[in-house]
């Protein structure tokens, strides 16, 4: 399994990452496109996705807030 930082909006995965974003948590709970910026400008702040082998498709995200 392949740790992957998906650091900005413009990385490959991010659309993948969305995808499953948006389907798995109530849209209360979701952050909109200029907050998801506002984290992505957070030093303290990874979104972090997972792949298996050498294939990219993520299997699954999670998001991790640093403190």
């Amino acid at each position: 399994m392949n740790y992957i930082d998906i650091d900005s909006s413009q990385h490959e995965l991010y659309d993948s990452w969305r995808k499953l974003y948006t389907v798995s948590f109530p849209i209360f709970e979701q952050r909109t496109q200029e907050q998801q910026e506002k984290a992505f400008s957070c030093a303290d702040y990874h979104l972090v996705g997972y792949s298996e082998g050498s294939d990219l498709s993520p299997i699954g995200s999670l998001a991790v807030i640093g403190i």
